[in-house]
């Protein structure tokens, strides 16, 4: 067997019976046989008799090892090890250009030998290799890890670009009825967490995107018939970049980060790059950012339960001449559920301590581990239903509904009268619009032609709602 730490492993009956080393130039010299996880194996066999064993590693290399070295390898057990030195016969690189070596996963080939495949979990590839020749071709190519971000083109239609945690950004002709990815770009090491197209006013053509990554950099790109052109990057952040948003006018482009704040670029009209302004701390994590296409005033769905809404920034009432720092008027409301939805709430959170109990009653029979249950509230994802009208989806007391609140009682704080963090937000009434899953939502979205709400469910399932029929 292969291991996560480079050796090929000899099993003989549940233990093991050594571990095999690569044969080095000294006599006693042992190398590791793999810089990495070690995942695919292959026996190659003549008639009956296997004649090599061939391994795949995380470092991208394909080695054959004789098979009748692996036979008799003995382990000198006076030694204090059981590493055995054995000869690689042959060895191929398998990387993509301008990509990480391929992690070789799975080496499967077909029933005339004549081709081998091989799972690239690296590059997100599926290999064609040509024992006879040694060539390697790419028959297959989609995302390594999880997918991030999609975005659609109105000016190019069958155009997406999709982003994901493997660090790559990719266009599809999804038009298409087959593989449609026509050119990728890769910054490998890091994520890549959120993409977002530029508005018309930042670029009439419709090909400009920024995307944000987990080391605290944004990168503007460009659209080709062919490539990703890099237009700008820059790293306001110390912190992964979670979200971006370009306000409506497309004057501003915001993004948020991990580490709590949120950093404003001032786009300018003539070249498109992006002018650093500044940014302001919040006191909590952000799942959201929404601006008001009416007021332009900016809106966060914070981790702590409540929401706040940011003034837009006066470019010529910012000084950034010792410091980036400096922050806006805002106000804040803490949504609350009506009596009889408080209620439900007490009823869900009395079964969640019974539960505890129950689980906290086992757990001291077996090695007293506690376990936690969350109760707080989290805002996950808002949208604007008019100037001062909000639709929420929060978690706990607020999980399997949509909530409407009303930001016109909320107190307007001046940064000269209070500092954001140390305020109190304004409590107001939150009521129920419409009866969805007990899940949580990961994307609401009102339609472009305004008459749905789009929602997306952390367990995959997708609802559209009529607008119209919001009445719980």
């Amino acid at each position: 067997t292969g291991s996560e730490y480079g050796k090929l492993l000899l099993w003989e009956g549940v233990n093991v019976k050594c571990e095999l080393m690569r044969q080095g130039d000294g006599v006693d010299s042992r190398e590791m046989p793999h810089m990495g996880a070690v995942e695919g194996l292959l026996v190659l066999e003549e008639g009956e008799k296997a004649t090599h064993v061939v391994s795949g590693g995380a470092d991208g290399y394909l080695r054959w090892w004789k098979a009748s070295d692996i036979e008799l390898a003995e382990p000198d057990y006076d030694s204090g090890h059981l590493e055995v030195a054995i000869e690689m016969t042959k060895e191929v690189y398998v990387a993509r250009e301008g990509g990480q070596p391929a992690h070789i996963m799975l080496i499967s080939r077909s029933s005339d030998d004549k081709s081998w495949f091989l799972q690239d979990g690296e590059n997100g590839c599926l290999w064609k290799f040509d024992p006879a020749t040694d060539e390697c071709s790419v028959i297959f190519s989609a995302h390594a890890r999880a997918i991030s971000g999609i975005l659609t083109f109105p000016n190019f239609p069958g155009l997406a670009v999709t982003s994901s945690t493997d660090g790559t950004l990719r266009a599809h002709n999804y038009t298409m009825e087959r593989e449609g990815e026509m050119f990728v770009t890769s910054y490998p090491g890091v994520d890549v967490l959120c993409i977002q197209v530029a508005p018309p006013t930042v670029d009439p053509t419709g090909r400009t995107i920024a995307a944000g990554f987990s080391d605290g950099v944004v990168r503007v790109f460009m659209l080709f018939g062919d490539c990703f052109v890099l237009k700008q990057a820059y790293k306001p952040h110390s912190a992964a970049v979670k979200l971006l948003e370009y306000s409506p006018d497309g004057l501003f482009l915001v993004s948020a980060a991990a580490d709590h704040t949120m950093f404003f670029m001032e786009m300018q009209a003539l070249s498109g790059m992006a002018r650093p302004l500044g940014f302001i701390t919040l006191d909590s994590g952000i799942n959201q950012i929404v601006w008001n296409d009416e007021t332009e005033r900016i809106l966060t769905c914070l981790q702590n339960g409540t929401m706040a809404e940011f003034a837009r920034p006066v470019v010529e009432c910012i000084d950034s001449s010792e410091t980036y720092e400096f922050a806006l008027d805002f106000r804040a409301v803490a949504p609350e559920a009506p009596e009889e939805e408080e209620e439900e709430a007490e009823a869900v959170e009395d079964e969640l301590d019974d539960r505890k109990d129950k689980q906290d009653s086992k757990d001291q029979k077996k090695d007293e581990e506690e376990v936690e249950v969350d109760l707080s509230t989290s805002i996950l994802r808002a949208v604007y239903l008019s100037e001062d009208v909000v639709l929420f989806a929060a978690t706990n007391r607020f999980l399997g509904k949509l909530w409407e609140i009303s930001l016109r009682g909320a107190v307007n704080q001046s940064v000269v009268d209070v500092t954001f963090g140390q305020h109190t937000p304004t409590n107001a009434m939150a009521y129920a619009r419409a009866k969805i899953p007990d899940v949580p939502v990961t994307h609401l979205s009102v339609s472009l032609s305004e008459t749905f709400l789009l929602i997306g469910f952390a367990d995959g399932k997708t609802w559209v709602l009529p607008l119209a029929n919001m009445n719980y």
